[in-house]
């Protein structure tokens, strides 16, 4: 069982504000108009990547057996609840193919850019203010998005026993912004308190859990 102690939690109010210093510093310099473009192309760069990542974990996961998920186990050896590390490893096997499809489109995307893109045309647009305050709120929205999204997993830690402190992570770091302000606020809007305090505070990614399970038979997806 890991515990996240005082460096860790300085680790992550580094990388919290680093990306809301450039996301809004992005927002700024591009303007809202390119903002909207780029948030275009990255909600299609998503939609890719779940869709591959969808494919090839029910072609192959490497947590859902073998080494890596030897070496889950070994981590939750004192789970609270280790019934559900299969379901862990199933989302560790989505995560990590969702990123390398992030990536390798994110590459893909540049060195196009970089052959058929105008910069000359972009460079020479003068960017109002009006639009640069635009793009900053968008950067804001985008900090947002991006810094809570991982948080329920920190909260799935805990609930699982594989970190001590997972909640510690969230609410005693840069991350409580994000989720106190803009994520709790929106989940108890649309989904109600008791949702919001599963999601946020006592499951995390859990909450899904059974939802997932019936999708996965739905779809016969691989559980092994």
């Amino acid at each position: 069982m890991l515990t996240a102690n005082m460096a860790h939690f300085i680790l992550f109010d580094i990388i919290v504000f680093a990306v809301f210093v450039t996301a809004v510093y992005n927002g700024l310099k591009n303007g809202g108009l390119r903002a909207v473009r780029d948030f275009a192309v990255s909600a299609a760069r998503i939609a890719v990547s779940c869709f591959g990542a969808y494919a090839m974990t029910n072609a192959f996961n490497p947590f859902a057996e073998g080494p890596l998920y030897d070496f889950l186990l070994q981590i939750a050896k004192d789970a609270k609840d280790p019934e559900n590390l299969p379901f862990v490893g199933r989302l560790l096997g989505l995560v990590l193919y969702f990123t390398a499809f992030m990536i390798i489109l994110s590459l893909l995307e540049r060195a196009l850019v970089k052959k058929y893109g105008n910069r000359e045309k972009d460079k020479k647009r003068e960017v109002s203010t009006g639009d640069r305050t635009f793009g900053a709120l968008l950067g804001v929205l985008l900090f947002v998005i991006t810094t809570a999204l991982p948080c329920p997993l920190f909260i799935s830690s805990q609930a699982l026993g594989l970190i001590t402190n997972g909640n510690d992570v969230v609410y005693k770091t840069l991350f409580a912004v994000p989720v106190n302000l803009a994520a709790r606020p929106f989940t108890r809007l649309v989904w109600g308190e008791e949702t919001e305090k599963e999601l946020w505070v006592e499951k995390g990614i859990l909450i899904f859990e059974e939802d997932y399970e019936k999708w996965c038979e739905e779809h016969s997806f691989n559980q092994q």
